[in-house]
């Protein structure tokens, strides 16, 4: 075994050690110990080879001894069979992998060539005839010919004038190859520095789901992250990959062999203006996807990059708050003392006012006290202090935000008797405090309280990510004749956030990064990526309750905000108007 093929083989047995030790520290000594055997084996055959020629790679010190590599695997095989999994992961952390870390550091000082292979030709070759791969193909010989470049060498550094910022390809500690980008605003690394497979494992730890039926990914990098997922998936979930940079591209695919998982279910798509990506969001709505931060990061586009950050951190919000809603959930159960489908008397066939937070609220709330007494309120939790204090009590309030901070919307309010429609992972702390009903909704996409529904033969719920669309969607489900939306802006109305006394009130002077949408009186109006995707949700929804309509009239959707974006699919008239038709 020469060099090269002895350092390749070293960063796969590293990784080995890398995911043994994550394993054994989680307690799942199931696969740590079948991962065990696989190491031996790839451990032995790698000193076998040292062994051979011990003096060539102790030149630089007393690295390869034959006595300390044996009581190395006693202590390890000793350790194993006591089932001292503790100490198993501390002799791999601080013995083993110290040892095949100065192994590649040896390799390194001693070896002048490229230690690397170049996948590029095979990458493009298992992609076949995709209009990607004569992009890809162009793309190198032109970063070749700039750098003046002989077709047979790696690509390690290049820069894109055009851009100002230069691409490097770097070794790590562990051998595979990571990519660092200088530009404008200073140095980033796409992966670890260290460890990219075994970071790769991790990151892709917080986005696997079992359930899971396809994936969606912004940002290839060097494709880690892409590996390891699938790794997760064993090819049974279609994954999708996204990228805008095609000299990602091209470092990726000399980089990494993807031949493996390029012909299972893993599709690349060049989308250099993000058309491409926004399209599928758009069809696929239920999808989370999962955006690599350093390649958000090398979006040059600051509009873009914005929109893309709302993105990440709407998704990073969700998944940090998991432990949070399990934790409602279980406290939501227990304190809700009645389920939101036992309300479908109180509801269908009734006009329902849902009520929003959005600006144009304070143009007609107060005219809700002239609503006919049949009728029925429906508040978003945001403006339910603001109907009271306006001296209009809502017949419904509604909750889904799992995080503490909004308890203070019926802080004070706690001896009320409105009752409460409570998200199955919305705040614990509302329906264990309030004095009034509290309605259990279970939403769709969340395992526990699928399964909890199921077993009641309970209604799930969609959610659509906001407080307004669970809303929505139950008063359809409930049957409602007309649900009359107001304060539904779903944009900035007159540059404002909220309604008064509904959370942050100004928008900032620059509307830099913000979507210009049509709005409901035909001019232009802006909003967020976000509120742009609550929108077609609410259109989504509007579609598919007309279509599942079978016997009598589908439910009228009426939009009454007077202000905001356009809603296709609901009939727009002024609050009044809707008052007056409003039985």
């Amino acid at each position: 075994m020469n060099r090269k093929e002895l350092f390749q083989k070293n960063i796969a047995t590293i990784d080995l050690v890398q995911e043994m030790i994550m394993v054994f520290r989680r307690q799942n000594f199931n696969r740590g110990d079948r991962l065990f055997p696989e190491w031996i084996r790839n451990f032995s055959s790698l000193v076998e080879s040292l062994f051979e020629k011990k003096k060539e790679y102790n030149t630089f010190g007393d690295i390869v001894d034959e006595t300390r590599v044996a009581q190395m695997l006693r202590e390890l095989m000793q350790a194993q069979e006591q089932k001292d999994y503790v100490l198993l992961a501390d002799l791999l952390e601080l013995k083993v992998l110290s040892f095949l870390l100065s192994v590649q550091d040896v390799i390194r000082m001693q070896e002048s060539g490229d230690l690397l292979p170049d996948f590029f030709e095979k990458n493009c070759s298992c992609l076949g005839k995709q209009q990607l791969v004569k992009i890809l193909l162009d793309r190198k010989r032109v970063m070749k010919e700039d750098m003046q470049m002989p077709d047979g060498g790696m690509i390690t550094e290049y820069t894109d004038k055009e851009r100002s910022c230069t691409y490097y390809i770097e070794q790590t500690s562990q051998g595979a190859p990571t990519l660092r980008l200088t530009d404008r605003a200073g140095d980033f690394y796409f992966h670890s520095n260290h460890s990219p497979l075994s970071e790769a494992r991790l990151l892709v730890s917080n986005y696997y789901k079992p359930e899971g039926k396809e994936y969606c990914i912004y940002g290839l990098g060097l494709g880690y992250h892409i590996s390891a997922l699938f790794a997760e998936c064993r090819g049974s979930a279609p994954i999708t990959v996204f990228e805008s940079d095609p000299h990602i591209f091209v470092l990726a695919l000399q980089s990494l062999d993807f031949t493996r998982f390029l012909s299972n279910g893993v599709t690349f798509v060049y989308d250099p203006d993000f058309t491409l990506f926004m399209k599928y969001l758009q069809e696929h709505p239920g999808e989370v996807p999962l955006i690599h931060y350093p390649s958000l990061r090398n979006i040059s586009c600051q509009s873009v990059r914005k929109r893309m950050e709302e993105l990440f951190v709407q998704d990073s919000s969700v998944r940090n708050q998991l432990g949070e809603m399990l934790s409602n959930f279980r406290s939501n159960i227990r304190n809700c003392s009645r389920y939101i489908d036992e309300l479908s008397g109180s509801i269908a066939k009734k006009d329902i006012f849902l009520v929003s937070a959005g600006p144009s609220l304070d143009k007609n709330v107060r005219l809700l006290k002239e609503k006919p007494k049949s009728a029925v309120i429906v508040s978003v939790g945001t403006v339910y202090k603001k109907l009271i204090k306006e001296g209009i009590r809502p017949d419904f309030a509604v909750f889904l935000d799992a995080s503490d901070r909004i308890y203070g919307q019926v802080a004070g309010l706690e001896n009320e008797t409105v009752p409460l429609w409570i998200a199955s992972t919305a705040c614990g702390k509302i329906a264990a405090r309030c004095r009034g009903e509290t309605y259990l909704i279970c939403q769709e996409d969340f395992h526990e309280a699928e399964q909890y529904a199921g077993g009641h033969g309970y209604r799930t719920y969609t959610t659509g990510g906001s407080v307004s669309t669970i809303a929505f969607d139950v008063c359809i489900r409930l049957g409602a004749k007309r649900v009359i939306a107001i304060g539904l802006d779903l944009a900035y109305t007159g540059n404002k956030i909220h309604a008064s006394n509904a959370g942050r009130r100004e928008l900032s002077g620059d509307v830099s990064g913000l979507l210009a949408v049509r709005a409901s009186d035909g001019s232009t109006v802006y909003t967020t990526q976000a509120m742009e995707i609550y929108r077609q949700w609410f259109e989504k929804r509007i579609r598919q309750a007309v279509k599942e309509t079978k016997n009598g009239e589908p439910a009228e959707f009426i939009n009454a905000t007077e202000g905001g974006a356009y809603i296709a699919g609901m009939k727009y008239c002024t609050l009044q108007e809707a008052i007056n038709t409003a039985i």
